[in-house]
């Protein structure tokens, strides 16, 4: 095998154990109210690829799809990014949590709920990760009924994965 694929390989193990171990316990914030915008939203291959596992997930557990929401596109993107840029998995950067960037785009909400992973190589691995956490797990199956996901990669090839879990409307 390989070098590259010895890393990649290690890379895996190392980003599903630190997912998993990142966030064991879920985050998540309800309370607030709002609507959708209805706008259409452009996913890359990739987000493409992790909302129908995540869709498919759902339905194997009888759930509802989860539909991508612009607005949580935007603020997924926007933390993916920040996190590779900054090399650092975190659910609060720059003094700001999830909510805190969802609000920030003009996402109203009344439930939320983030999941945050590093260094899985494709949208199955991420996926895996999160199955493998009770707290990703509970945010991957709970009541929301929107989402905005992401990934980005900085210069030494980590990737940051996004996924936000939401449900705007009446209170």
């Amino acid at each position: 095998m390989r070098l590259g694929k010895w890393v990649g390989v290690i890379s895996l193990i190392v980003g599903g154990w630190w997912a998993g171990k990142a966030l064991a316990t879920g985050d998540n914030e309800s309370g607030k109210s709002g609507s959708p915008t209805g706008e259409e939203v452009q996913l890359t291959e990739e987000e493409q690829q992790l909302l129908e596992l995540t869709n498919a997930e759902r339905q194997r557990c009888g759930l509802r799809p989860l539909r991508p929401h612009p607005l949580l596109m935007l603020a997924a993107r926007r933390h993916a990014q920040n996190m590779a840029r900054q090399g650092r998995l975190s659910h609060t950067l720059d003094g700001k949590t999830f909510a805190d960037r969802v609000s920030e785009v003009g996402y109203v909400y009344r439930h939320l709920s983030e999941n945050i992973a590093w260094n899985p190589a494709t949208p199955l691995a991420a996926l895996r990760c999160w199955l493998a956490s009770p707290g990703h797990r509970a945010n991957l199956l709970g009541p929301c009924e929107e989402v905005g996901l992401a990934v980005a990669t900085n210069g030494w090839g980590e990737r940051y994965w996004v996924q936000i879990f939401g449900s705007s409307g009446p209170r």
